[in-house]
């Protein structure tokens, strides 16, 4: 196997882990949308979809598990690295790098219109979302990590 067929392998497999996980999350924050009104909750939830930042936000979020998820097919099927240290390292600098844009847009939403958020407020949500994100991203990159692994013992 070349390194390009084993990075390929690891990116499309992050990206499918990715793609559950935003849909996840969309069908949670939709939910959460339209449990009163639904009429007007979902035209809330199309007009959060639209925002700018939001956008930019899942494009990069995408472009990190995609990255990621070549460099971990390259260390896994070609470096025979540790499955768990894989899943962890991977986890984890997906979780800093997400947070860290998602914080990059909240303080420049903060700094444009400084009466909508707090930037206490942003800086004390980061450690719950932190933890959160955390153990979401463990469980598809342990998914995701799983499959590059079925792929590598059944060549």
């Amino acid at each position: 196997m070349t390194a390009k067929q084993a990075k390929s392998i690891g990116g499309k497999q992050l990206v499918k882990a990715a793609t559950f996980v935003f849909v996840l999350y969309e069908v949670s924050l939709l939910y959460s949308h339209t449990q009163g009104d639904f009429a007007n909750g979902l035209l809330f939830f199309i007009d959060a979809q639209m925002n700018g930042y939001f956008i930019t936000f899942i494009l990069l979020f995408f472009i990190t598990m995609f990255l990621a998820g070549r460099q971990a097919g390259y260390n896994i099927l070609l470096k025979d690295k540790k499955f768990y240290s894989v899943v962890f390292v991977g986890a984890f600098v997906s979780t800093i790098l997400t947070l860290a844009f998602f914080e990059i847009a909240m303080l420049l939403i903060s700094y444009s219109q400084p009466q909508v958020l707090e930037r206490s407020e942003i800086l004390e949500t980061f450690f719950v979302c932190f933890i959160v994100l955390l153990i979401v991203l463990i469980l598809a990159w342990l998914w995701a990590v799983r499959k590059i692994k079925l792929i590598k013992t059944n060549a």
